[in-house]
């Protein structure tokens, strides 16, 4: 394999205009796999690397510094979202929902309780969002979808979906707002009442609501 050093030197060069570091050629059987952008590569499978880990090791262990003695300061928070969620970002393209649940979440070594009064994870820890302050106007709602955890929202509802969202991930929101993810009216709402009127044979429905199911 030495032999073919030389050759690969020459087609990097005269072909793609690249010079191999002459510091930087490591030799191994291939079933010891390649590191590659925070990953190792094998045959059939990819891991994330262990420099990678323990980089974000370092990261969590960084921010939990900061709110130690004191409140983050927004450009601190922000600073967070920048280096936490990068390496998420390169971790949420292996199969590593544990590892990433088991850094953040470990004792002692995970990441601090007290960020999580200025932020959540979402998309199944693949990235951390700032939690948005409510206006004036939903803050009562907003405190209770956090005590209920469920809400249900009309087109024109008590609380926005961006203040709902931003109070906790765990929240469940139906709207009946086709602009929103979750609009339920037409996929359960207006087919289940359908399914009460026939079923009890029901005349007290709005007239409005009989045209629609019919």
């Amino acid at each position: 394999m030495k032999s073919l050093i030389l050759k690969l030197y020459d087609f990097l060069q005269s072909t793609l205009h690249l010079t191999l570091h002459p510091k930087k050629i490591h030799l191994q059987h291939y079933k010891k796999g390649v590191k590659f952008i925070g990953a190792v590569i094998l045959p059939k499978r990819i891991y994330i690397a262990n420099r990678t880990k323990g980089n974000f090791y370092n990261a969590i262990a960084k921010q939990n510094k900061i709110v130690q003695n004191r409140k983050p300061t927004k450009g601190e928070q922000e600073a967070l979202l920048s280096s936490l969620n990068s390496y998420l970002g390169i971790m949420k393209h292996y199969k590593s929902f544990s590892i990433r649940k088991r850094m953040i979440f470990k004792d002692k070594t995970g990441l601090s309780g007290w960020w999580f009064n200025y932020l959540y994870l979402s998309g199944g820890i693949a990235k951390f969002v700032l939690k948005k302050k409510p206006t004036k106007k939903s803050k009562r709602w907003v405190t209770m979808a956090k005590k209920h955890r469920v809400l249900v929202a009309n087109p024109d509802p008590e609380i926005s979906y961006k203040d709902a969202i931003a109070s906790g991930e765990d929240i469940i929101i139906a709207t009946g707002r086709s602009d929103h993810p979750n609009q339920v009216n037409n996929v359960l709402g207006f087919p289940l009442v359908g399914l009460g009127e026939n079923i009890t044979i029901s005349k007290s429905l709005f007239v409005f609501l009989i045209v629609v199911i019919k």
